[in-house]
Order: structure tokens, then C-alpha cells, then sequence
């Protein structure tokens, strides 16, 4: 095993990625947002390796956030994530795994773990034909790792450079990390005519509301979003659309009730593509820390996110000049001890909502700057 801060480039590393017609397998073991925070990565490789085969191993339902992304040429289900997938879970991933491996068995040359996938992962990609693997600690089978990178810094660095720095280990130079998505045509049309087909006006502003969340830390009061969309509407117009899932529309319902305005409930309506789609054309953003957050990074859409559990950092530290992140400090916890995301036991008693301590004029505040800095309603 190679330590990445001891070298500049490891003479097999770079040997292999002289090789024509490269076969390369990345891997994000994460949701949405991490698929988000990967793009730089796969851009720089892509533009490294023009004729390489890239292939990324993702969570299924978080791989349509991908869509249209020109760095990958194919996506693999790989991982499972039990909320999303009720029973037989277990079951399932094993499955994919199984698919996977019979597809890449014997054609794959470089694997490039982006931040924690497992020790398992590790082994399974060691049986493909022992591939050259690159990536951090991964708790076990560490010796499977051609170049290692070290222990994450979760503290200091945020998701962007995380990823940066496995790159940065193989020999790259530093490399601008803005994220990207990928909106068609097809969809851009559809977001337009679904706020026709429900009245919008045109001349007025959009202030879309993604409430809901499947971790129970990042659950705000349903009255102060009904107070929010009632303080935005009195003073600037327009309409307000809420967005989610269709589990969470009741939640979205019980808001709505009590706005005195025009509202367009869209939960539960859109696809992951639509709904992108349909935030592109807000005016403003304003979501508890879930996907909305690294969608309104990539899409350079103006957001005020309210953050319960985790570290401001991962998600801040290269902050988009249009995205303001609100959080409780004084009762946020690091550590995250009440939120076992990977044991799925969030979005219950289990998780107390420190989004509690975020106060509507906070909230207000925020979006007032950014509609004023950003001359959004100009």
C-alpha cells in the first residue's frame, strides 16, 4: 500500500493511466448530494481520460440526479438504502451486486473509491480482475487499497474536497470544484406547463418550499413555513409552490392550509429530474438540508437552507455566493449521536428536530438578503 502524501505519482498509477481505452470505476456510497459533490471529480477525470470507459456505482434511487451528465458512460445500481427500499433490501443489493460483477469481471483497470464505501466494497472490487484501487480508510481490508489516502477529514473539509483530495492523491493538480446538473428540454417543458396548468402568473415571483425530509433532525415546524409563505407573499407577491415526496404531502397539505395565498402543491407529482426542474425556475429556494441544498449549488439557484444535524462545513466551505445555510448553533451536534443515518431509524421519535431553534425572522432575514443582494426580483 502507497501513502498518498508521500508521493507525486505512483510509477504503476502512472504507467496504467497511460494506457489507451482505460476502464475506470468510480464510487459513491451516498445519496443524492453525494453524487452532486462528485461531479468535479468525474469532470476532471473525464477531461484527464477523454477515451476512457467510465462507470459509476451508486444507490439507485439517487442515480436519476445524474441524468444527462456527460462524464459517466454508464450507471450501475450498486448499493441499498433501506428507507428507500422497504423489505428485502438486503436482498436486492445483493443482486445489483451480483449483476454488477458479472458486467465488470475482468474489465476494469482503476477503481476510484470517492470517501467511504466499505470494506466489503474493497473485496468486491478486488475480484473483478485486481484492479489498481485508490481510496480513503475504509474501517477494514485496508491492505486491498493500491494508493490510500488516509482518514477523511469530517471535521475541517467539506464534501467537495474530500473528494478532491483522492484525486489530488493520484498525482492531479488541484482542479476548480463547481458542480453542475443537467436539466433537458423535456423537463424544462414540463415544469413550465405544470405552473400553467395551475394558474401561476408569469409576472410574479416563485418561492418554492421543500419542507420535508427523510431524517427526522431536518424537520422544522409546519406553522412557521405557513408564517414564512405568508411573510414572503405580504410583502413581495407572487405564489408559493411546496415541494416533496408523495409521503410527505400531507405534511405539505397541513402547510398550505394555513397560507393566506396563491400555493401550488407539488409534492408528490415529480419526478427527481421534474423536480429540479420545477426549483430552476423559483425565484428562490428555501429547504431544510436535503437534496434541494446540492441541487440550488449546481444549478446556481438562489436558497435558504435550514440545517439540523451535521456539520455546516461539508456542505459550505466553498460557499456559492447565493446560498445561505442557517443553522442552530448552539444546540447542532457534530457527532450527529441521534441520527444513525445508516441504520435507518431516522424520521422518528429517535431524532429530535434541532431545526426547532431556527427562528421564522432568521429565516425571513436570510431570504429578505438574498432577494435584495442578488436583485432577484429586479
Amino acid at each position: 500500500m502507497i501513502v498518498a502524501s508521500k508521493i507525486t505519482m505512483n510509477p504503476k498509477l502512472q504507467k496504467l493511466l497511460s494506457k489507451p481505452n482505460l476502464r475506470i470505476v468510480t464510487i459513491v456510497r451516498d445519496h443524492m448530494s453525494g453524487l452532486l459533490y462528485a461531479v468535479p471529480n468525474l469532470r476532471i477525470l473525464r477531461q484527464q481520460f477523454p477515451g476512457a470507459h467510465i462507470t459509476l456505482l451508486a444507490n439507485p434511487y439517487a442515480m436519476p440526479i445524474l441524468k444527462g451528465c456527460p462524464y459517466v458512460d454508464e450507471m450501475l445500481p450498486f448499493f441499498q438504502f433501506r428507507q428507500a427500499e422497504g423489505p428485502f433490501a438486503r436482498a436486492k443489493g445483493l443482486l445489483r451486486k451480483a449483476q454488477a460483477w458479472l458486467k465488470l469481471v475482468g474489465r476494469v483497470d482503476l477503481v476510484v473509491h470517492f470517501r467511504w464505501t466499505g470494506p466489503e466494497t474493497l473485496l468486491f472490487c478486488s475480484t473483478l480482475g485486481l484492479p489498481f484501487q485508490v481510496g480513503y480508510n475504509q474501517d477494514g481490508l485496508n491492505q486491498l487499497l493500491d494508493l490510500y489516502v488516509g482518514r477523511e477529514d469530517l471535521v475541517n473539509d467539506s464534501t467537495r474536497k474530500r473528494n478532491a483530495r483522492v484525486i489530488e492523491a493520484m498525482g492531479f493538480p488541484p482542479f476548480p470544484m463547481h458542480m453542475e446538473m443537467w436539466i433537458s428540454r423535456e423537463e424544462a417543458n414540463w415544469a413550465e406547463n405544470f405552473l400553467q396548468e395551475h394558474g401561476y402568473d408569469p409576472t410574479q415571483p416563485i418561492f418554492a418550499m421543500h419542507p420535508g425530509s427523510h431524517w427526522g433532525c431536518n424537520e422544522w415546524l409546519p406553522e412557521r413555513w405557513s408564517a414564512l409563505a405568508n411573510g414572503l407573499l405580504a410583502k413581495y407577491g407572487g405564489q408559493v409552490v411546496l415541494t416533496g415526496t408523495e409521503e410527505e404531502r400531507p405534511l405539505t397539505e397541513k402547510i398550505a392550509r394555513n397560507i393566506a395565498g396563491r400555493v401550488i402543491n407539488a409534492a408528490g407529482t415529480t419526478n427527481l429530474p421534474q423536480f429540479a426542474a420545477l426549483l430552476n425556475r423559483a425565484n428562490l429556494v428555501i429547504s431544510v438540508d436535503t437534496a434541494p441544498t446540492q441541487i440550488c449549488q449546481a444549478l446556481n439557484i438562489p436558497a435558504v437552507i435550514l440545517m439540523g444535524a451535521g456539520n455546516k462545513t461539508w456542505t459550505s466551505q466553498e460557499p456559492e455566493q447565493n446560498i445561505i445555510i442557517l443553522q442552530d448553533e448552539e444546540t447542532a451536534d457534530d457527532e450527529m449521536t441521534l441520527c444513525d443515518f445508516g441504520a435507518g431509524t431516522c424520521h422518528n421519535s429517535f431524532c429530535r428536530s434541532r431545526l426547532a431553534g431556527i427562528q421564522l425572522r432568521r429565516v425571513l432575514h436570510a431570504a429578505e438578503k438574498l432577494l435584495t443582494e442578488q436583485a432577484v426580483l429586479a
